[in-house]
């Protein structure tokens, strides 16, 4: 590929010329017939292809119907998701365009189809920290209602260090203290 192309997060069916024509032309992927599914996969196949064109999809979420909006929230979801363990710089990319986009309802369907990008992205992290040297604080803002935030750990929500000699949790601030032999859990 060039170098105006990022490398994909997934395997893509889209070649570097049509994420050229995007970029030269947003509004081409809509076409008066274009449905939401349609579009929630051209909007995920462009945005894991090549990331830097999710700020132009938000640009292109706030000139389309509402439908097409949350499509779009969709697919850029889809594609943060499908980066989070592959390519984290890609997910983060896409996570802060969306973030740009000051809408209530788009935030909330990208939040709804990338529930699991935390765990995601955690999951990398974790792999990362236990094969290398040094530590990682890993802290899980996914916090759903009626689960446990620390199972077995009185409830209180904890963060773990993890380094070279083990796992530590330690608890926040205004909590009562937690021991490394306290339930772990890296989602959690």
């Amino acid at each position: 590929m060039s170098q105006g192309i990022a490398s994909p997060c997934v395997p893509s069916p889209l070649t570097e010329q049509a994420i050229s024509r995007f970029k030269s032309d947003p509004k081409a992927i809509l076409s008066p017939n274009s449905d939401t599914r349609t579009i929630e996969g051209v909007v995920a196949d462009l945005a894991s292809t090549d990331a830097s064109v999710a700020p132009d999809l938000v640009r292109l979420a706030a000139e389309v119907s509402p439908a097409l909006r949350l499509a779009i929230a969709a697919g850029l979801a889809r594609a943060a998701t499908a980066c989070s363990t592959v390519d984290q710089h890609a997910a983060l990319i896409i996570q802060q365009a969306v973030a740009g986009f000051d809408d209530g309802a788009f935030q909330s369907a990208f939040a709804s189809v990338a529930e699991d990008l935390s765990t995601a992205a955690t999951s990398a992290a974790l792999s990362s920290a236990t094969s290398s040297v040094g530590s990682v604080v890993i802290v899980n803002p996914n916090r759903s209602p009626g689960s446990p935030k620390n199972p077995g750990g009185g409830g209180r929500t904890a963060i773990f260090q993890i380094n070279s000699g083990g796992v530590a949790a330690a608890s926040r601030p205004g909590t009562s203290s937690s021991t490394a032999a306290s339930p772990v859990s890296a989602t959690r």
